[in-house]
């Protein structure tokens, strides 16, 4: 019986599919170089906020972001509820297509948090969403939930200054005006950077923990790896 991956697999080789190979591309992450051999991560949902794009042909899927053997993405940072996400590897070939899909991590649409993509794209980068969104589609890019997360985290902020742990965007006025120009610094300053300083700077320095509990203090990289203290009211139900 043919899987839903082989499904997406076929429809996503034959749009990708290149005529003059090699095939070269860049992280949707880090922006480092792509090429054949690679093992990539490939960000995957039923969503897209843009809505100017129709998803592969037969599914209901599109594919977001590409992450490189640097970046080794191996989690869906911060899932959101009522939308089905999956983490999809695969090895890029000399003719644009991709083999071996496996999965590397799925987030049902009952879980996660309840967060609206839109209103966070404007709480952070202001009255840009529809613009941008709409130069992807002139590039046939979408725009999915991922996408919003990864541009808050590479502007240097932690995703609990724009969210609760109910999914709702929070900060006053003036913490949104800061972190609208942290974005807008970072957007100004990343174009100027080679691939490995950025990468580098991402590394270690501005990469954010993206999760830390207010309570106890605990971090982690993506939404659902935090290791609260015993005794904190935020961790896990024991029962």
């Amino acid at each position: 019986m043919t899987s839903a991956i082989d499904i997406f697999a076929r429809a996503f080789n034959r749009m990708h599919r290149i005529d003059n190979p090699p095939v070269e591309g860049v992280c949707d992450f880090c922006s480092g170089p792509i090429s054949a051999g690679d093992r990539v991560a490939t960000y995957v949902n039923e969503a897209d906020l843009g809505g100017y794009a129709q998803p592969y042909p037969g599914t209901k899927l599109y594919a977001h972001r590409t992450y490189c053997e640097e970046c080794n993405r191996h989690h869906i940072i911060y899932p959101h509820e009522g939308t089905s996400e999956l983490l999809l590897e695969a090895t890029v070939q000399k003719d644009g297509t991709h083999t071996d899909w496996v999965l590397r991590e799925s987030s049902p649409d009952d879980h996660g948090e309840p967060w609206d993509g839109h209103r966070a794209f404007g709480f952070v980068f202001g009255a840009l969403f529809d613009g941008l969104a709409a130069r992807a589609a002139l590039r046939e890019w979408t725009v999915g939930h991922e996408d919003v997360v990864d541009m808050i985290r590479l502007g240097g902020i932690d995703l609990r200054e724009v969210f609760d742990e109910n999914g709702a965007v929070i900060a006053p006025e003036e913490k949104q005006q800061r972190i609208q120009q942290q974005v807008l610094d970072h957007l100004t300053g990343v174009g100027l950077e080679s691939h490995d300083d950025a990468f580098d700077r991402l590394q270690d320095e501005d990469r954010p923990g993206a999760f830390t509990c207010p309570e106890c203090g605990a971090e982690a990289a993506y939404w659902a790896g935090v290791e609260h203290d015993p005794d904190c009211s935020s961790g896990p139900d024991d029962e």
